[in-house]
């Protein structure tokens, strides 16, 4: 959109806030990169440029506006809608890729060399990946300053950077200040005093209770293994560089504030965000023990971030939030019906956290704990995607309510969302173990495979989930064993998570669609509506038609739709088949399905038997 100069002027003109996130407005005349609905006096028309990415206007000399947060703003659907490479990029920039491999690993993920993967982002986001990149430490970086208390040469290495040097350069260069200024007036919003440091030099400030400045050299470059020890993995280790805040009304340090004022910054796509940093206890490392081990009274709680994530209205959070808690796997999730909120552990490139959310007035709240903050990104990025927060939902009416078989569907549902997926492989063996079962049994079966061999986080409150689901190679290793049900399923399941744990299929957010699908369909026991199943959650597609599934048909006819022609029925959907989808979902939920006998895995390893049906949605 951002190449129709006209039509861009005219969203700024408007300031409608639909446009933020889609293009970056920017002012010649100040400097100032903006997003389109930004309060200020709408500038001339020969005074403005406009940019894909905020990357792409910081290459060219532009800082954000202090005004409108630019960045903190829901991220364009065009990541998802678009299945190219530029797009496919963004999806693993946001997940941290670049700075935990480089960007030759993000190439080789991608199967592009270097120079050919530069010369494609430079062209389509007007930016290469080290300035998207870049970009995104930025606002990480800004967010864990702002609303943290980590001494701020921690900040620099757990945003990413490789030096301090550079942190300093990049923050006066995005947002025009030092960092400590950055502290500085963050807190002073907060009302409250930040806290006293003493200069170090180079407009970076360590806090009296530091043990030592971390010098300019000693940290990992972006492409070097940051697991390895190291000054950013001391970020975890180190009791002494804690974050360490409760909560406004002085009340435990799972009783958090209701967020930030109006004027702080939200967390948008790996971007900034408005939150208040919450602990009662000190940051450790990533606590984690077998499944089978008692749990043990945690001496960390970790670093505890209170966060408001921006959505794109109108927002479905009753159907969405219903569809994750259908499915809460026991130990790995929970969801809190009577508080509306879903809580699930996370297993991050770092180590360890938990999740909990709360759909609010124009965001979903988002209560955050991390055994390491290097992974705050990747955290984010993995519950946008989840909760599809970067969905178009005006585009996706245009399309469907022209359509009279949903259209009353699409009226009376307005903003629904197609779930996303924390992990891929997680999704791919929970899809497997749902296959021609119940919701609840899938549910059940993928539960017990959790308590007999997931890792076992160490639960800050009682009620909260505190398992991580497990890993393929551990599947692969002890799914003979534990797994009951038809046989040929099984040992489809345990193939699957072999080739996942060996690296043969590789399922993750940056996969081209058609190669992941191919390579999903050539997996023994993976068919059709798995392979579908899966580039719709992990994926993001939005264009999805889930024509071989029972309830998807179901609701097809309910709405009058002739079932044997769904799929010719459905290019009319194009391109949001999977929002179409989710809306055929709804309308065949409550349809009767024939039952069958399976068997379900339990903890023990016991066969159980469960009559259930072949709906599986």
């Amino acid at each position: 959109m951002w190449r129709d100069t006209e039509r861009c002027y005219r969203a700024v003109m408007s300031r409608d806030a639909r446009f933020d996130g889609q293009f970056i407005l920017a002012v010649r005349t100040t400097g100032i990169y903006c997003r389109p609905s930004c309060p200020a006096m709408t500038p001339k028309e020969r005074n403005v440029q406009f940019f894909p990415t905020s990357a792409a206007a910081q290459a060219n000399g532009y800082r954000a506006c202090r005004r409108c947060l630019p960045d903190a703003v829901p991220g364009s659907p065009d990541w998802n809608v678009r299945a190219d490479l530029a797009a496919r990029a963004m999806r693993l920039i946001a997940e941290g890729v670049v700075e935990r491999e480089g960007v030759t690993g993000l190439a080789n993920r991608l199967g592009y060399s270097e120079r050919q993967l530069g010369r494609v982002l430079s062209a389509e986001l007007g930016a290469g990946p080290l300035a998207l990149a870049r970009a995104h430490r930025a606002h990480s970086a800004r967010l864990l300053i702002e609303l943290s208390e980590l001494p701020l040469t921690d900040v620099a290495f757990a945003a990413g950077f490789a030096s301090v040097r550079q942190f300093n350069n990049t923050i006066r260069e995005v947002f025009g200040t030092t960092p400590s200024q950055l502290r500085v007036t963050a807190a002073g919003k907060r009302g409250r005093p930040a806290p006293a440091p003493r200069a170090d030099g180079a407009g970076v400030q360590s806090h009296a209770n530091d043990t030592a400045l971390i010098s300019e050299g000693s940290a990992p470059t972006a492409a070097e293994d940051t697991t390895s020890a190291s000054p950013a993995s001391s970020i975890a280790a180190s009791p002494a560089r804690a974050s360490s805040a409760v909560s406004s009304d002085g009340t435990s340090s799972r009783s958090v504030s209701s967020g930030a004022s109006a004027d702080a910054s939200y967390f948008g796509t790996a971007s900034s965000a408005a939150a208040s940093s919450r602990t009662g206890a000190t940051a450790a490392p990533a606590a984690v023990v077998p499944a089978g081990v008692s749990p043990v009274a945690p001496a960390s709680a970790g670093t505890l971030l209170d966060l408001r994530l921006p959505v794109r209205e109108p927002f479905d959070a009753d159907g969405l939030f219903s569809f994750l808690a259908a499915r809460a796997v026991p130990g790995v999730e929970v969801a809190d019906h009577e508080l509306g909120t879903f809580w699930r552990t996370l297993r991050l490139p770092h180590g360890s956290g938990v999740v909990r959310l709360t759909p609010s007035n124009g965001h979903v709240r988002c209560e955050l704990r991390l055994t390491d903050v290097r992974d705050l990104g990747t955290a984010v990025a993995r519950v946008r995607r989840m909760l599809d927060l970067d969905a178009d939902p005006a585009a996706v009416r245009s399309v469907l309510e022209t359509d009279p078989a949903v259209a009353p569907l699409v009226a009376a549902t307005p903003g629904i969302r197609v779930p996303g997926a924390i992990d891929g492989p997680e999704l791919l063996i929970r899809a497997m173990l749902g296959q021609q079962v119940s919701v609840a049994a899938a549910r059940t079966a993928a539960g017990a495979l959790a308590a007999a061999i997931g890792e076992r986080t160490l639960a800050a409150v009682d009620g909260e989930p505190d398992v991580l689901f497990p890993t393929p190679a551990a599947i692969a290793e002890h799914g003979p064993r534990l797994l009951r049900g038809p046989r040929r399923r099984m040992a489809a399941i345990v193939g699957a998570a072999e080739a996942m744990a060996t690296g043969t299929l590789d399922v993750h957010v940056g996969r081209d669609a058609d190669d992941l699908r191919a390579e999903l369909l050539d997996t023994p026991g993976i068919g059709p509506w798995t392979a579908d199943y899966v580039l719709m959650r992990l994926l993001g597609n939005p264009d999805v038609l889930m024509a071989d599934d029972l309830v998807v048909r179901k609701g097809a006819v309910a709405l009058g739709v002739d079932g044997s022609d769904l799929a010719g029925h459905a290019e009319r959907w194009r391109p949001w088949r999977s929002y179409a989808s989710m809306y055929l979902w709804r309308a065949g939920g409550t349809s009767p399905a024939p039952p069958q006998r399976t068997a379900t895995v339990t903890a023990r390893g016991e066969s159980k038997a469960a009559t259930t049906s072949s709906d599986r949605h």
